[in-house]
């Protein structure tokens, strides 16, 4: 598969598609964060934010909650590459709501 570009897909801000950016930086990440409250937390370092993520979750099964919103980001991102999913940026709430 050949990509005119390696720009994100969620947000259309023509910023290059990186680890920090599509789960942490991305707007529509930040939407998915925000839905557990924990937007306001994101550092520049993932490990920073991880840690602080954990701080707030105060839950034995935090990493779980942490992988499974991975996990969303990472598989909406696919929907829209390989399945056209929607061409404009949506919200976490927007997207859910429609599945």
């Amino acid at each position: 598969m050949v990509l005119e570009n390696y720009n994100c897909v969620l947000c259309h801000l023509d910023t290059e598609e990186s680890l920090h950016h599509l789960f942490l930086h991305c707007p529509f990440a930040m939407s998915c964060w925000n839905v557990l409250g924990l937007a306001h937390l994101i550092q520049g370092d993932i490990l920073d934010t991880i840690s602080l993520f954990k701080t707030q979750i105060q839950r034995p099964i935090f990493m779980e909650i942490i992988v499974a919103m991975f996990w969303a980001i990472w598989s909406t991102r696919n929907d829209v590459i390989f399945f056209f999913f929607g061409n404009e940026m949506m919200s976490f709430s927007e997207i859910s709501s429609n599945q």
